[in-house]
């Protein structure tokens, strides 16, 4: 028999754990040998595409517009280019740039981002996160985006655009304010009336009003009567996703309502506009009022419904009655679809109730029409040609009055637009994303046409406006397109979302959290970098549309008469801020220089008032001011000298 070989090894029982030694060339460092998570690589992606977005915007000095708040230079150069002069902003490289950056990297980068969560994130968690959004109750939620807005707009309008008008528009509601506060709907022509000579403000020997209608001067009049015209503004902005909420929760699902709501409130071009004095945000205010007391008068027999729909629909038409036309006719053709299988009798008595009840506002804006142009059926913007000769100028330069205007390029305009809408939506550089997902799914529902009636007829009107308006805070002439474009991209993301959840087969995947994801992140991106852009700008622009009155403030000067020489570039700003049509009430009365004779006309009626020129130069690449003080016997010497020249002549 053969012996057992005596082995020396311990026997595996008794033996000690021995960690097992990897060969010394299989070595790996702990950092590489630790295991990585799931879905890293896109976390490194996106890092690196945030990356090549810095580095591409310190390439274009953050995509600040090299011009600053000189639209002057700016515009010169674009006619030059063959761009009509409002263009130039939307066609500059830096602009463009800062679309397509944002569209290339950082948009691909948030994506990037929301995989990893959706990776990372445990399976109790995301199903936590979705139970929590579903069971979250619509009221705090209103409630916190109510307040949200408030403060969002009360920051744009009083601490970037500091409390400053921006346009021309902006002074010309506030002097018809002004006016209506005085309990007049046109003032009394001033002494010199080319002193006063501003754009969009009709002035001659009978009419000295703005060529608005009445209805948003009503409410900055109002609303001044509280202490400052922005309250009213800042209000009725800060419920607007609330009447949203109530709209769309009428036509769709409570889910599709909320998300619109919150969409208003992080979009850029609904904030921006609304931060300002313009009657955008008003208008759709109203709009909105009316759409829902419409819908509701469906459900509720009552008579307050209706008439509520037609009073607020006719106070949007006396506010921009091209914007009430295009919101309203869809509804009238909708009306006039749905007549069949209804109970026609009380059918046809809401929708009656609500033509009557447009009437009283219609009545009251064709009377306005008649007290400042003459004729109920001319309303004042009809009228610019009654406007002084330079200012008659600015306007053609500004495109007004074009000549050579054709259809094309009403449709190059709407194009244009709709281009500020993609950039101006979100800020994401591809704003319309969710939209497209609901056109290229064809998931449109049948209620959608009554919205796409709403682009269309805004389009439309538009395309006979020749001018593609100023694009510096958006699409101001497509603000009503917003809340079909939100409604759209509320349900492109619940489309998205609901398509992702179905097809993911990936238990490491938590698809729930991709969509919720992205949108948070593009949003954020968006604060950062977006808003930033446009707060830059939009400081220097208030500052310097400011310059002139800050400097006279600065000389601590009262009951004065100051003559304007020349103001800094800023914007679009041509005119002055415009004075309170009572003159008396103004500490100090700006007006344009102009003759010496016109100068001594005013004076003579403000006897006990110093006068001062004041004028700005350039100096070093910067603005310096002069003031400098008038004296009635300089003026009489120089009217004297001015007659003699003329006599010569």
């Amino acid at each position: 028999m053969h012996q057992a070989r005596h082995d020396p090894r311990p026997d595996s029982a008794d033996a000690p754990d021995v960690p097992a030694v990897a060969p010394r060339d299989s070595r790996k460092p702990p950092f590489l040998s630790a295991r990585m998570s799931p879905g890293s690589g896109y976390l490194f992606a996106g890092a690196a595409l945030v990356a090549c977005y810095a580095v591409v915007a310190i390439m274009f000095d953050n995509f600040a517009l090299p011009f600053g708040a000189d639209y002057v230079a700016g515009s010169a150069a674009g006619v030059d280019l063959g761009l009509e002069p409002r263009l130039f902003r939307d066609f500059h490289p830096y602009a463009i740039w800062s679309v397509l950056a944002k569209a290339i990297f950082l948009l691909p980068a948030c994506l990037c981002f929301a995989v990893f969560c959706a990776h990372v994130v445990s399976r109790d968690a995301a199903a936590a996160a979705e139970r929590s959004l579903r069971d979250m109750r619509a009221a705090r939620v209103l409630v916190a985006v109510v307040l949200a807005t408030a403060l969002l707009v009360l920051f744009w309008s009083q601490l970037v655009f500091q409390g400053q008008p921006v346009y021309d528009d902006e002074y010309t509601y506030l002097f018809q304010a002004a006016t209506l506060g005085n309990g007049e709907l046109v003032a009394k022509t001033p002494p010199c009336p080319e002193c006063f000579e501003n754009v969009f403000i009709l002035i001659d020997k009978y009419v000295w009003a703005g060529k608005y209608t009445s209805g948003h001067p009503l409410l900055l009049a109002l609303s001044s009567l509280a202490g400052s015209p922005y309250i009213i503004t800042i209000l009725l902005s800060s419920l607007i996703p609330l009447l949203a909420f109530l709209v769309v929760r009428e036509l769709y699902d409570r889910k599709t309502a909320l998300i619109t709501a919150i969409l208003f409130t992080v979009s850029p071009f609904f904030l921006f506009t609304a931060a300002t004095l313009m009657n955008h945000g008003t208008c759709l205010f109203f709009l909105l009022a009316f759409a829902f007391c419409y819908l509701r008068s469906d459900k509720e027999h009552t008579w307050l419904y209706p008439v509520a729909a037609g009073l607020a629909l006719g106070v949007a038409f006396n506010i921009r009655p091209q914007c009430a036309a295009s919101f309203g006719l869809p509804f009238a053709v909708w009306s006039a679809l749905r007549i069949a299988g209804k109970q026609r009798g009380r059918f046809l008595l809401r929708h009656a109730l609500i033509g009557l009840s447009f009437l009283g506002p219609l009545a009251w804006a064709l009377y306005y029409n008649r007290v400042v142009t003459g004729h109920a059926l001319t309303f004042p913007f009809l009228l610019s040609d009654r406007v002084q000769h330079s200012a008659t100028a600015l306007l053609t330069v500004a495109g007004q009055t074009q000549s050579t205007y054709t259809l094309l390029t009403g449709v190059f305009y709407g194009l244009v637009n709709f281009w500020r809408m993609n950039a101006y939506l979100f800020g994401w550089g591809v704003s319309l994303v969710f939209v497209l997902a609901v056109i290229w799914k064809r998931r449109f529902a049948r209620i959608d046409a009554l919205w796409a009636g709403v682009v269309a007829c805004t389009a439309v009107i538009y395309l006979w406006f020749p001018s593609p308006g100023v694009g510096e805070i958006g699409p101001r002439y497509y603000f009503n397109m917003l809340l079909p474009f939100l409604v759209w991209s509320a349900r492109g993301m619940i489309l998205v979302h609901d398509s992702l959840v179905q097809s993911a087969a990936n238990a490491d995947f938590r698809a729930p959290v991709l969509v919720p994801a992205f949108v948070l992140l593009a949003v954020l991106m968006s604060f950062l970098t977006f808003y930033r852009e446009q707060m830059s700008h939009y400081q220097k622009l208030s500052e310097q549309v400011a310059e002139p009155y800050r400097a006279v403030e600065a000389e601590n000067i009262h009951n004065a008469i100051v003559a304007v020489r020349n103001t800094p570039p800023s914007g679009w700003v041509f005119g002055l801020r415009n004075n309170d049509p009572d003159l008396e009430k103004n500490d100090v009365i700006y007006i344009w220089t102009t003759s010496p004779r016109n100068l001594l006309a005013l004076l003579d009626r403000f006897p006990e008032r110093k006068a001062y020129g004041l004028f700005f130069e350039k100096r070093n690449g910067a603005y310096v001011h002069g003031l400098v003080p008038f004296s009635r016997e300089a003026l009489r010497e120089a009217e004297v000298i001015e007659n003699d020249r003329g006599r010569k002549r």
